[in-house]
């Protein structure tokens, strides 16, 4: 009976020690796919992960809507890791993630999508 509250003790103990590794190594892969937000980055046609098409284009001082009708060009810039999209009335700021390998995570207390280059 001792044999086996210790075999349960210690394999709940290797269990624990387990979860606190995996986590631990996964927070690391993490930090790495991240990367700073630059113009450069940027540049090119996003598509959200939800979206059937492409929604904009961004080029180095312009964003297209791609899914207005009209097709209007506006301005945009990075102000640290933001991004702001400057409408002729107002701008609007999102937190900007870029993922290496082709992705963004745009967030602000109303929105959080995720958008993939579909072309540079």
């Amino acid at each position: 009976m001792i044999y086996f509250c210790n075999m349960n003790y210690l394999l709940t103990l290797f269990t624990v020690f387990l979860l606190v590794v995996s986590c631990n190594s996964a927070g690391d892969k993490s930090k790495d796919l991240v990367i700073r937000p630059t113009t450069e980055y940027l540049e090119g046609t996003w598509k959200n992960t939800f979206s059937q098409y492409p929604d904009f284009r961004l080029t180095r001082d312009t964003v297209v809507f791609l899914q207005e009708a009209a097709g209007e060009k506006y301005l945009w810039s990075l102000s640290g890791d933001s991004i702001v999209f400057h409408f002729p009335t107002y701008d609007f700021a999102f937190k900007v993630y870029c993922y290496k390998g082709d992705s963004i995570h745009l967030d602000n207390e109303m929105n959080s999508n995720t958008f993939l280059r579909v072309k540079n």
